[in-house]
């Protein structure tokens, strides 16, 4: 899993840093701690982009 955000998309409402803080983090906007977080945390991520209001977070599931 590889994670990206949009960062023109974003609006900064830290959905995704409540939900997985291991992976975002909010100043401005959204951050990634890693764009290629652990197997154990690939679910907490979708739950994170499906959960953004802007759908800026982007998942790929290639290297």
């Amino acid at each position: 899993m590889r994670v990206r955000i949009d960062e023109d998309a974003c609006a900064g409402t830290g959905q995704c840093e409540m939900i997985c803080p291991e992976v975002f983090v909010v100043d401005t906007v959204s951050r990634l701690l890693t764009d290629t977080p652990p197997p154990d945390l690939h679910a907490t991520v979708q739950e994170a982009a499906d959960n953004c209001p802007t759908a800026a977070i982007i998942i790929s599931n290639g290297p």
